[in-house]
């Protein structure tokens, strides 16, 4: 029995939430447990380079468990969508990292 358009299209946008968001998510808790952190366009490439290790980290964590529980509960929209967003993010991330290389 299908569940219905609307449950996956809320599906679908519950996953693009919980993949697009995760990196701000980690990024905010980040900044709530360095508070004493200089602007982003004042930091040094070392800190830099370890803040962006700690968001890949944490995002990697939560994604996973997120992509874990949505397959086992069968919500294969939510997955697909955690799928293609972590996808964007790692193709723009290796760029960028790429470009500063």
């Amino acid at each position: 029995m299908s569940p219905g358009p609307r449950r996956e299209r809320l599906e679908a946008y519950m996953g693009l939430l919980v993949a697009a968001g995760t990196p701000w998510f980690a990024w905010s808790y980040l900044l709530a447990t360095y508070p004493g952190l200089p602007p982003v366009a004042e930091l040094d490439s070392d800190l830099w380079a370890y803040l962006l290790n700690r968001v890949l980290a944490i995002s990697v964590i939560l994604e996973g468990v997120y992509l874990t529980l949505a397959l086992s509960l069968k919500r294969y929209r939510m997955a697909l969508n955690i799928v293609l967003i972590s996808l964007f993010y790692i193709i723009t991330a290796i760029y960028w990292r790429w470009e500063w290389l």
